[in-house]
């Protein structure tokens, strides 16, 4: 009692010594605090801390948002389903454990220009050396909220994309690209859910298509991409490599036949990864272009703003249409910008791709749909940049974990697409083929739909079965 302190509180501190022993040595006891809180769910931040130590081991970098978001999915793994993660509790367990968050979209600033400059010399020098332009190839992946308007941009920047509608509406797409922007691979699109409603007696989509329940590139996924990229090459008889961060999303694959994989250094990829130079963003432009002048045409039509809801599968129709409006002129310079060029063929890198495309594709749409509008398209096509794509979730999930996929269907994607036979095809056919004659549309287009015609033909033809007389007895 020399100090004034009670004899019980004496005794609670010498029971907890190990405690106070082992915050102080792991250097996460803050010596300004006076008392230090435990958390109410201490197997959720024990989890979450290892998670958080193991992903900037990795140099893999982390937002409040992805934080909270790992917390809950670690959370629902322990049994704690009605646990929603509060921005008050990540701002305490950043507290307790001594966590500085820091922005993690200026990746360009604490780059390293030493690993930079070096891997350029050595490893890209030797590949631009061994491989021509038509065979390298750079794949990356980014988030896309899909159904993402106008009116909703300013909500979405800095909010989380986890939980509720907005996690449901964003999916992930894989771009792949050559040096030479002569072939763009199919998008690989990731969702939520494996069969949603829309995609119902749909026999072909327009991409490449798998899900699971966080919608995030995961090892398994990007595996089972990658083989079928080298079975793709193997087959053309080509010998290619194929660039990728170093994210725990992208695991060495083996037995590759035709593809060498080679991973760029951690936290370079602001200033080494051509899709990154703006490959991406203009897809992301081209996608919002034809988005926004369907929603023209909808409201044009007397319906509401707010009824304007496109479908996955129309989402995914865009995102093809987009991606075939990626110049190739767009990839070459943006190989160029990420440094993918011979010592002596150094030029000036044209940087106005990007600008161009808003001009042309974004803010005339935006001024028919707000003429005193004050948003920034710039600002309305990057709201998603700052989406992790994979990494962070993958990287701690059991074994199996990842492969589980949503089989059930999602009513908010979309319904499933009303059946079309021949004849309305053809009736359709011919009325295009009137507003044409009508409008004055020139020769190519009237060969264009002249061939559209015929191979519609062709495929009803082949995709005629002949009936057996069996079929017209009902079995019992």
């Amino acid at each position: 009692m020399e100090f004034g302190v009670p004899a019980n509180t004496d005794s609670t501190i010498m029971k907890k010594k190990a405690y106070y022993r082992d915050l102080y040595f792991s250097g996460q006891h803050d010596a300004n605090k006076q008392r230090q809180r435990q958390s109410q769910h201490d197997d959720v931040e024990k989890a979450l801390l290892d998670w958080f130590t193991d992903m900037r081991a990795s140099n893999v970098p982390i937002s409040g948002t992805i934080m909270k978001m790992k917390a809950e999915e670690l959370a629902s793994d322990l049994g704690k389903d009605d646990w929603a993660c509060v921005d008050s509790w990540i701002t305490r367990f950043k507290k307790r454990h001594n966590i500085v968050f820091k922005s993690v979209c200026r990746e360009s600033e604490a780059v390293d220009d030493k690993t930079v400059d070096n891997w350029r010399r050595t490893v890209l020098a030797d590949l631009l050396k061994k491989y021509s332009p038509t065979d390298i190839y750079n794949a990356d992946e980014t988030g896309l909220f899909w159904r993402r308007l106008p009116d909703k941009t300013m909500e979405f920047r800095g909010k989380s994309c986890h939980g509720g509608k907005q996690a449901k509406e964003r999916i992930t797409v894989l771009c792949c690209a050559n040096m030479n922007g002569s072939e763009k691979w199919p998008l690989f699109v990731i969702g939520k859910f494996k069969q949603p409603r829309c995609f119902k007696g749909i026999r072909k989509l327009p991409v490449t298509y798998e899900a699971n329940k966080s919608a995030w590139m995961t090892s398994t996924l990007f595996t089972s991409w990658l083989q079928d990229f080298d079975k793709t090459m193997a087959v053309q008889g080509r010998k290619v490599v194929l660039i990728v961060d170093n994210c725990s999303a992208h695991p060495p694959v083996k037995n590759l036949k035709a593809t060498e994989l080679i991973f760029l250094p951690p936290n370079v990829t602001a200033k080494l990864q051509p899709c990154d130079m703006g490959i991406i963003n203009n897809l992301k432009v081209f996608y919002q272009g034809i988005l926004l002048k369907r929603l023209i045409q909808h409201v044009d039509s007397s319906k509401s703003f707010e009824s304007f809801k496109p479908t996955l599968l129309e989402a995914v129709s865009i995102l093809k249409s987009a991606w075939s409006k990626v110049e190739p002129a767009t990839v070459i310079n943006c190989f160029r910008k990420a440094g993918f060029q011979e010592q002596n063929q150094l030029s000036e890198v044209n940087d106005c791709d990007i600008e161009q495309s808003l001009g042309t594709e974004i803010v005339p749409l935006l001024s028919r749909l707000y003429k005193e509008s004050n948003i920034e398209p710039a600002d309305f096509i990057n709201v998603d940049s700052e989406i992790t794509t994979g990494p962070l979730h993958c990287a701690s999930s059991t074994p199996g974990e990842e492969e589980d996929k949503e089989e059930g269907e999602e009513d908010d994607l979309g319904h499933a697409l009303p059946d079309v036979d021949y004849k309305t095809v053809t009736d359709s056919l011919q009325n295009i083929s009137s507003y044409i004659m009508q409008r004055g549309c020139s020769d190519e287009v009237t060969s264009t739909l002249t061939k559209l015609d015929t191979l519609l033909e062709i495929h009803h033809q082949n995709s005629k079965v002949q009936s057996k007389i069996s079929d017209f007895f009902v079995k019992k």
